[in-house]
């Protein structure tokens, strides 16, 4: 007789597991916020100068507190952050398998192989393919991991491309898909990162 089936073990182990990614692609509150931290590394330097009598000279009484600068500074971080949530958006990434991953960008290693293939031919060492290659590859698999809301490779190429925060954006759901699918680290456009099949990002 057959051993019972254990099915709620059978589905937690297919269970995928998730991953929400606050992003933010307001490039003025970016500026806003690295503004505000050279400000607040000023009042805090001359704060610990303060206390321990390192100060030049004297605060005369025209110059402000630092330590009321730093309370003014507080408020301002707080409107900050809230300004950051009110603007930020959210993206749910899910797991994939390696294979599930691999199998998906293996057409295009095939079609860079091709184009390589061309490109030295004609003398050239295709160095300009690697790196268009290896970005398409891994926004491929990016775009299979967003599940909420989902996103063309088209859409999250041209949000890279905006911007600063846009190409934060796109590292930050980066980053939570090595996560989710446990793919080695690495920087996401000056060196391939290795795919889940263990090549490397830009096919070879």
């Amino acid at each position: 007789m057959p051993e019972p089936v254990d099915l709620e073990a059978f589905l937690e182990s297919r269970r995928r597991l998730t991953r929400t990614v606050q992003f933010h692609r307001a490039d003025d509150l970016a500026e806003r916020q690295e503004d505000l931290q050279r400000r607040t590394d000023a009042a805090e330097a001359a704060v610990r100068a303060q206390r321990t009598g390192d100060a030049a000279v004297e605060r005369s009484m025209d110059e402000p507190d630092p330590n009321a600068q730093l309370r003014d500074l507080d408020a301002e971080w707080t409107a900050l952050a809230a300004e950051w949530d009110e603007r930020g958006s959210s993206v749910v990434v899910e797991e994939r398998t390696k294979a599930e991953l691999s199998a998906l960008t293996r057409p295009m290693r095939r079609q860079y192989e091709k184009d390589l293939a061309k490109a030295r031919k004609a003398g050239g060492d295709g160095a300009h393919l690697r790196e268009q290659h290896a970005e398409q590859m891994l926004l491929t698999q990016l775009v299979e991991c967003l599940v909420e809301p989902a996103f063309t490779v088209e859409q999250l190429t041209t949000l890279r491309r905006s911007s600063v925060a846009g190409e934060k954006a796109v590292d930050q759901m980066w980053n939570a898909v090595v996560e989710v699918c446990a793919i080695p680290a690495g920087p996401f456009s000056r060196q391939p990162s290795p795919t889940p099949a263990g090549d490397s990002s830009a096919p070879s």
